[in-house]
């Protein structure tokens, strides 16, 4: 626990407060374990009374000579004498080094955890049977509170406590008393705002007010709604007086049950809570009792939240916290999703720290960037990514916002959809391809696809940094002289673009080996007919490693290849067949004779380094990669760097038997 401020004593010197162990633990035989709540008000500790049993202790930090703290005294010594099955019990209280001590029962969670779950897995909000039992139960201690001239003051979920599956109404501990002699009693600073009667918000109160309070705590555990979407203090204070709320969500039987105990005038709703909570259970059968009473005047004890010091000194509507933010959040799988987040009516002068809770499927998957606090009512920007194996599919999820005294949150649904993946005419995706989404680049692709019409596969490269060209396909192996006499065999219109190779088409199947003595146009008419054209230098070196090669790696071949074997590479005078030489494949992306096997067209001017899409002028020469059959060393990564001494080159309209290309296709 941080250091607590120290006020001066009358002789101007800093007068040591002591802490909250010394506190309890100096001679009152309790033990302090755990905090588990902290605030304005004070802490709350987890703690074990004389012989072991669990209890829990608040230590609110007003001086006991504070003149609100002699009047809640006064009520404290009543609540200790209150027993009921359904209320957190005040075992005992009192006050050390200025500050009041309160030992009370332990719970397990509070309803609001409840519905969190629930929200979690998918439904609405707490189960009808399971949430009718608590309220029953919260009823019957309320009541049990009238019956004994004590108002509760600010139902909420986080009041109603939850013991071995069983409500108590908590956080009633700090009261003060007020006028018996009368109905209703003045209220400035009562309450919890959402959840207030409209006779709360006049400064007057009574009795039915719980019951208001109660009916609007059901309705959020039933819908995961509140009552009243309220920006500022004043429009809820209008909505609580003057509208009626539309209750969406429920059945008109039970809509009929909550408008009553909801009623703006405490004389029409229900004569007690137990009867209310009967009418909303017959409701769920369709039969809703109308019998009303006038209820009876009697003096009452006004039992105050256990927040009471901090909604006097900083005003109520700031003491509780609110999250406006999106219903749905609708992510790509292996995207992003953004929407934002707005915490209204809490404390100048605060951070709230966000935080999200995703459902077990998510959890460990999802990631999220959260902007950093930029104050009250000012919207957040929150950034959900999940990876590309989330099944589709909604999710529960829920932001929070972490106050010293309190906290927010806000449940929504995280849908995750497929994401959408790159299509590309004539293309199919290969057998057992995965989907990737390159970082750079906001649309999905499929690792490996297929030309439909001749079967070759394409190997995705995707951008990876700024500085590369954009994500796109490449032939894993060269074009073969089959696949190319395939494609002028098959086109009708091949006569302009592939005269020279016609005749040929039309009297030979082509061998494996890589298409030699080719023009520049007829390779790109090739590539267009394909759906996709040359590689510019760049891609090609992209492709090839040069960018992303390891430590040691001297060119694009298995770096088990040496010299001394002679094999593996097509070099040393002849062609082999496209993908056979064993040595003749680069990482990362698996594409074969790159570092021999024939020299490659790129559509990058020689001179200028410039791509060209259309006939370059004849005058031209247009860079190469790769490395002839005909050399007796393969291609080094040094070989590709712009200052290297020699880098091969080809006019456009020139042959050569050891110049060949492959496809790349720009989605």
């Amino acid at each position: 626990m941080a250091p607590e401020s120290q006020e001066p004593d009358s002789h101007g010197q800093p007068e040591r407060r002591a802490d909250d162990f010394e506190i309890v633990q100096a001679s009152t035989g309790y033990r302090l374990t755990e905090r588990i709540g902290s605030g304005s008000y004070g802490t709350v500790w987890r703690a074990h009374a004389p012989g072991g049993v669990p209890v829990a202790i608040k230590i609110v930090s007003w001086p006991a000579g504070h003149k609100a703290t002699q009047s809640e005294v006064r009520a404290l010594d009543l609540m200790k004498q209150l027993r009921h099955p359904f209320l957190v019990q005040l075992h005992a209280y009192w006050f050390n080094a200025d500050r009041l001590v309160m030992v009370m029962d332990l719970a397990d969670q509070c309803i609001a955890d409840v519905l969190d779950d629930a929200v979690r897995a998918g439904l609405p909000g707490i189960r009808l049977e399971e949430l009718s039992g608590y309220i029953e139960e919260a009823a019957e201690a309320l009541d049990f509170l009238h019956d004994n001239d004590v108002i509760h003051c600010d139902i909420k979920p986080d009041n109603i406590l939850l013991v071995k599956g069983h409500a108590r109404l908590g956080d009633f501990g700090v009261a003060r008393l007020l006028n018996r002699d009368k109905l209703d009693m003045t209220a400035t600073s009562t309450g919890t705002p959402l959840y207030g009667a409209p006779e709360v918000w006049l400064n007057r109160i009574s009795k039915f007010s719980d019951q208001y309070s109660l009916a609007a705590t059901y309705y959020e555990l039933r819908t995961n709604r509140p009552l009243f979407r309220a920006a500022t203090p004043f429009q809820a204070m209008k909505m609580h007086i003057e509208t009626e709320p539309t209750l969406e969500g429920i059945d008109q039987a039970e809509r009929r049950v909550l408008l009553r105990a909801l009623a703006k005038k405490h004389t029409d709703r229900y004569p007690t809570c137990r009867e209310f909570a009967e009418a909303l259970r017959a409701s769920q059968k369709s039969v809703v009792g109308d019998d009303q009473t006038v209820p009876r005047r009697r003096g009452l004890l006004i039992a105050l939240a256990g927040m009471l010091a901090l909604a006097i000194g900083l005003g109520l509507w700031q003491m509780v916290p609110r999250l406006i933010s999106a219903d749905v959040v609708e992510v790509e799988a292996g995207g992003r999703g953004t929407f934002d987040v707005t915490l209204l009516g809490a404390a100048w002068g605060h951070t709230a720290p966000f935080s999200l809770e995703f459902a077990a499927e998510l959890q460990g998957k999802a990631s999220v960037e959260i902007e950093p606090w930029r104050g009250m009512d000012k919207p957040h920007t929150v950034t959900v990514s999940v990876p590309l194996d989330t099944l589709p599919g909604s999710y529960p999820a829920t932001v929070r916002a972490t106050l010293p005294w309190s906290s927010a949150r806000h449940a929504f649904t995280l849908r995750i959809v497929p994401p959408q993946v790159a299509e590309l005419t004539g293309f199919k995706p290969a057998d057992q391809a995965t989907i990737l989404r390159p970082s750079s680049d906001g649309i999905a692709f499929y690792d490996r696809i297929i030309h439909e019409q001749s079967g070759i596969e394409f190997v995705l490269v995707p951008r990876e940094r700024s500085s590369d060209p954009p994500t796109f396909y490449v032939m894993r192996d060269k074009v073969s002289e089959r696949n190319f006499l395939d494609i002028v065999r098959q086109d009708a219109d091949a006569t302009a673009d592939f005269s020279f190779w016609r005749e040929r088409s039309l009297n030979q199947t082509g061998l494996d080996i890589p298409i030699l003595n080719i023009t520049y146009g007829e390779a790109r008419a090739f590539a267009r007919r394909m759906g996709g054209n040359l590689p510019t230098a760049a891609q090609w070196d992209k492709a090839s490693g040069f960018h992303d090669r390891p430590a040691g790696q001297i060119g694009p071949f298995d770096p088990r290849w040496s010299a001394e074997q002679g094999e593996g590479i097509a070099l040393g005078g002849q062609a082999h067949a496209v993908g056979e030489s064993k040595f003749d494949i680069c990482l990362p992306f698996g594409l074969r004779d790159m570092a021999g096997n024939g020299y490659e067209w790129t559509r990058t001017l020689a001179d200028s380094g410039s791509p060209v899409d259309e006939q370059p002028d004849p005058d031209f020469n247009l860079l190469l990669r790769g490395r002839s059959y005909q050399k007796d060393a393969p291609l080094l990564y040094e070989d590709l760097d712009p200052s290297a001494p020699s880098r091969p080159q080809q006019p456009p309209g020139e042959r050569d038997t050891a110049t060949s290309f492959r496809v790349v296709v720009e989605p």
